[in-house]
């Protein structure tokens, strides 16, 4: 509803739906708006409460940060974000720009999104699950939005060693899933192999010359 610069008195508010909380507003017979029960706990709404044009502009645009927020939460409830990410899956959900800036800075004041420690994180499972190269983890973590300099900080914990002992531990499962017998076919199937995993160029040959 657009309302005047009138005061308008809030003179009944039902339950609309209990599993989200929402609150319908009435003025006499008319419907005022649809609110959850953060705003009007923010606003401190309830019947009898008059409202000025100004006001209810307020409200409708806590309103739509609420619903951001909510809906963002959902997501966090799943798995951690980055911001980018995050902010995608609300752009897709019709959320305004400015509306969605404002949610994910509240969330990264309360710590909810945290690029650096995601980042952290995703390198750390990963080199514990031992199955992808450095050049694989960069290229998952720039499509989800992390910024370049924290995925490098965060990859400087795979050393060229460890990237050596995980490269030789796949390629010693793959190798003995071959069946080719010329060194040559072996070589170009590991080497393949190695590459889609995300290793160096480097890394692989001097792995393949241990192993072959």
């Amino acid at each position: 509803m657009i309302m005047s610069e009138n005061i308008i008195t809030i003179s009944r508010i039902e339950l609309v739906s209990p599993r989200r909380k929402i609150y319908a507003l009435y003025n006499g017979e008319e419907l005022l708006c649809e609110l959850s029960e953060n705003t009007l706990v923010h606003f401190g709404l309830y019947r009898g409460t008059a409202v000025s044009g100004e006001r209810y502009r307020e409200i409708v645009a806590y309103q739509e940060f609420d619903d951001g927020l909510q809906q963002a939460l959902r997501y966090l409830q799943n798995r951690p974000h980055l911001r980018g990410e995050l902010a995608e899956k609300l752009r897709h959900k019709q959320f305004r720009r400015d509306v969605i800036e404002k949610v994910l800075t509240h969330l990264q004041q309360k710590n909810y999104l945290n690029d650096a420690e995601y980042t952290r994180m995703f390198i750390k499972e990963a080199l514990r699950a031992e199955k992808t190269g450095p050049l694989r983890l960069r290229q998952k973590l720039l499509q989800k939005g992390a910024a370049t300099e924290l995925i490098e900080e965060a990859l400087t914990r795979y050393d060229d060693e460890l990237q050596f002992s995980v490269c030789k531990r796949l390629a010693e499962k793959k190798l003995a899933t071959l069946s080719l017998s010329a060194k040559n076919d072996r070589y170009k199937k590991l080497s393949a192999f190695l590459a889609q995993k995300g290793f160096y160029h480097e890394t692989i040959r001097a792995v393949l010359a241990a192993l072959l």
